[in-house]
């Protein structure tokens, strides 16, 4: 392919959308910058649906004015940061100096380069290690490497395979990142909707029923991230280890409890006992909570 039509793009955005849906909540688990809570994915895929909607209906539209009517989409439906960096991402990309019908292997590389601009742009304070270092990286690489780029399917596979090599590196450039052991959530977020961009070259297609319907159980479309099984073995394990703890205050409860039972039997029986079994609630009470 040559050149990329509106009709391309709208179906190739539908698929990039549906690899959203069916790695999301695997995104979410990777979220430890800026803020651990664990929605980058949730606002990244929330984030695209709404430009999704802005261009659902339309038809043999020019690839420009399909652009436009995405990033507005995206700027008005934007949630979190993901969201809005993400928003600025096809801001980006919509922001050319006339309406094209199809946009051709340069022109695509020219939104590519505009989209880095407008990303770092969005943050006041930019930091690498991020999405915006797995957009820098994979623009770069492009461009450096032109002369390999014949077809839109070689750009967005290039673009591709530097976004994911990027995505690795993430851990090496932000501390937090190396020391949770996982990639960064914005850009594993991207090299997802790249990855979706990229099966659609290839020919996979999907609808936006699919984009409403449940999750996958176990999804077919799943991008591995870097030591990402790693981090589901530690939250499992970590999982466990609460379900012990609360075993465990469910078990001194009632040491405690039947200790308390047993003090004021004691008392009724027995006037005299009555300094005892306060003691002895006293000590089962501390051993409860000690074992």
């Amino acid at each position: 392919m040559k050149t990329l039509n509106g009709n391309s793009y709208c179906e190739m955005l539908i698929t990039a959308a549906y690899y959203l849906k069916e790695n999301y909540k695997r995104i979410d688990d990777l979220n430890v910058f800026p803020v651990p809570d664990g929605d980058t994915g949730s606002n990244m895929f929330s984030t695209f649906l709404s430009g999704i909607k802005e261009i659902k209906d339309l038809k043999d539209e020019k690839i420009t004015v399909i652009c436009q009517k995405f990033s507005k989409g995206l700027l008005l439906g934007a949630r979190g940061n993901s969201g809005v960096i993400l928003s600025q991402i096809f801001a980006g990309l919509a922001k050319v100096d006339a309406v094209y019908d199809e946009a051709d292997i340069d022109l695509c590389i020219k939104a590519l380069e505009q989209s880095k601009i407008s990303a770092y742009n969005s943050v006041p304070v930019p930091v690498e290690g991020t999405i915006l270092t797995v957009i820098n990286d994979a623009t770069s690489y492009i461009l450096k490497n032109r002369n390999k780029i014949e077809s839109i399917e070689d750009l967005c596979t290039e673009y591709f395979g530097e976004a994911n090599r990027s995505l690795d590196r993430t851990p090496l450039l932000l501390p937090v990142l190396k020391e949770a052991e996982v990639v960064d959530s914005g850009g594993a977020g991207f090299v997802t909707i790249v990855s979706g961009m990229k099966a659609y070259l290839n020919g996979e297609k999907h609808t936006i029923d699919e984009l409403i319907a449940p999750q996958a159980s176990d999804t077919k479309k799943s991008v591995n991230y870097l030591d990402f099984d790693y981090y589901e073995l530690n939250s499992t394990v970590n999982a466990c280890e609460g379900n012990s703890i609360n075993n465990k205050e469910n078990g001194n409860f009632y040491v405690a409890l039947i200790g308390t039972v047993v003090a004021i039997i004691l008392s009724i029986f027995n006037q005299k006992l009555i300094v005892v079994a306060i003691a002895a609630v006293i000590v089962v009470f501390g051993l409860g909570f000690i074992l």
